[in-house]
């Protein structure tokens, strides 16, 4: 071994986190949503906030957070819940505040609470019958930014997309 290395190696092992210690864990909080197909022109939508690093009851949101709701189809009766843009639009407005955890997940090794709100239902009109496309865009908040793609199969989706017959 040459004569410089025997420092180098030494100060490499001694440096802080130079251990085998596990990758440190970092809370980040974010948004998915979901369309759900029910009975006969009915579609509910769901949001659902997530929170990796962190334990126990709730998870906090900390920023407000919009899903755009938009369907190729008119809307007879919008979810309460919902702001009302058109015939074929709406908003679901997600408050800054903490959410009761429903359940936990795994995405990774990481582990993961999520909140699933609640599902916010709506109607098509009864006239032309068919099937038709109701989907939710999260259009402000936070969103999933790691690199597993289990988190958007799981309840981290930026979007989804619902056939609805009538």
């Amino acid at each position: 071994m040459a004569a410089w290395t025997t420092p180098v190696v030494a100060a490499a092992v001694a440096a802080p986190g130079a251990s085998a210690s596990p990758a440190p864990v970092i809370v980040a909080t974010f948004v998915g949503v979901r369309v759900t197909s029910y009975a006969a022109g009915t579609f509910g939508v769901t949001a659902y906030i997530n929170a990796t690093g962190t334990t126990g009851s709730s998870v906090q949101l900390e920023e407000e957070t919009w899903v755009d709701v938009s369907t190729d189809h008119d809307v007879s009766r919008w979810d309460s819940g919902l702001i009302a843009m058109g015939p074929r639009a709406a908003r679901l407005v997600v408050a800054v505040g903490p959410y009761p955890v429903n359940r936990t997940y795994q995405i990774g090794s990481q582990s993961v609470s999520v909140s699933f709100n609640q599902t916010y239902t709506s109607f098509l009109t009864a006239e032309p019958k068919g099937s038709f496309l109701a989907t939710a865009t999260l259009t402000r908040g936070p969103v999933y930014l790691g690199p597993d793609p289990g988190a958007a199969q799981q309840f981290g989706a930026t979007s989804a997309t619902a056939t609805v017959t009538n």
